[in-house]
């Protein structure tokens, strides 16, 4: 009974997300912080994408292990704290992939760069978490293309696309074509920029390249 009560104890639960400090008690205040903020965050991200708010609360488990990763299955996001302005932002990426769910995410490398940079685009828009310092006008670290596994110009890409059409809209039409059909992801770019995923990520690059 005591062991239980030790468990319920290291839980803090909030309207849309739990939070689980049972391996990391000393994580209490830090758990309780970003309960508040991430817990707000939640319906405007889901509403954000279009999308239903996941019928159980989301998870969050705080690891000892220096990995972070989300299980769509379970609606929970494995994470370690870094105690700083990082987490909120690392949380939400997370929360978008389980907003994602796709299933070739492992097996596309187009489906996992649109994926990441979609995940850390959404993380500047709902937290001031720009990777290195939130005040700079610029919060891409690296000029040039870094490459497909680099979700940060990812992120970039997409604010790339979002400059060419003046908004965001084909981020919701995209999310929910690759929750559902994953193989005609080129469908939906074509239809917003007249040209292939590839094609303006070539496009991208140059403009990237350009900045050096």
């Amino acid at each position: 009974m005591k062991s239980s009560r030790v468990s319920h104890e290291l839980l803090i639960k909030g309207r849309h997300c739990i939070f689980d400090y049972s391996a990391q008690s000393d994580a209490r205040d830090r758990a309780q912080n970003l309960l508040v903020y991430f817990d707000e965050k939640v319906p405007l991200l889901f509403s954000y994408l279009q999308l239903e708010l996941p019928q159980i609360p989301i998870s969050i488990y705080f690891t000892k292990d220096k990995m972070t990763f989300s299980s769509y299955e379970n609606m929970k996001i494995t994470y370690s704290v870094k105690n700083s302005i990082n987490d909120l932002g690392c949380l939400i990426h997370e929360a978008v992939h389980l907003a994602q769910g796709y299933k070739s995410y492992f097996s596309n490398a187009d489906i996992k760069f649109l994926a990441e940079g979609m995940a850390d685009y959404c993380r500047i828009k709902f937290s001031n978490d720009r990777w290195d310092n939130p005040d700079e006008r610029n919060p891409f670290p690296y000029r040039g293309f870094c490459g497909y596994g680099c979700s940060k110009c990812g992120a970039e890409f997409f604010v790339f696309l979002e400059e060419i059409v003046g908004n965001s809209d084909f981020i919701v039409h995209l999310n929910k074509l690759l929750k559902t059909d994953n193989t005609k992801y080129n469908d939906i770019v074509n239809g917003f920029f007249h040209k292939d995923l590839h094609e303006l990520i070539g496009e991208f690059i140059e403009y990237k390249d350009k900045r050096t």
